[in-house]
């Protein structure tokens, strides 16, 4: 059985668990997690070959700490990982949030 699945990770859990909620308000880091390992014990090879990352950044992602994550814990190292912004154009997100930094734009350029 040879199919793929793409995880919705934010980040470290400060970053992920500001938007990623369930339907009580709990942030889901750390089921998120749970399930990542339990997936990886059951089939290394599959997870490391079918398991891929898409992570949407805001502008108060604290991406030195999102790209920690990737690089250096063993659940992500080694797996595809998409990199999408919110785009929140025309929308209140920007006036809640703050824009974008140059640093930070300049930090995902980089990775």
């Amino acid at each position: 059985n040879k199919f793929a699945i793409t995880v919705s990770m934010d980040g470290p859990l400060h970053v992920h668990d500001r938007h990623r909620l369930n339907i009580t308000g709990s942030g889901t880091f750390a089921r998120v997690m749970e399930g990542l390992r339990r997936l990886q014990r059951k089939n290394p090879s599959h997870y490391r070959s079918h398991v891929s990352f898409n992570c949407v950044l805001t502008p108060t992602a604290h991406y030195d700490d999102v790209l920690s994550l990737f690089s250096e814990d063993d659940l992500f190292r080694g797996n595809s990982v998409s990199f999408n912004r919110v785009n929140g154009k025309n929308t209140p997100f920007f006036q809640v949030h703050g824009p974008y930094s140059a640093t930070e734009e300049t930090k995902l350029k980089q990775a």
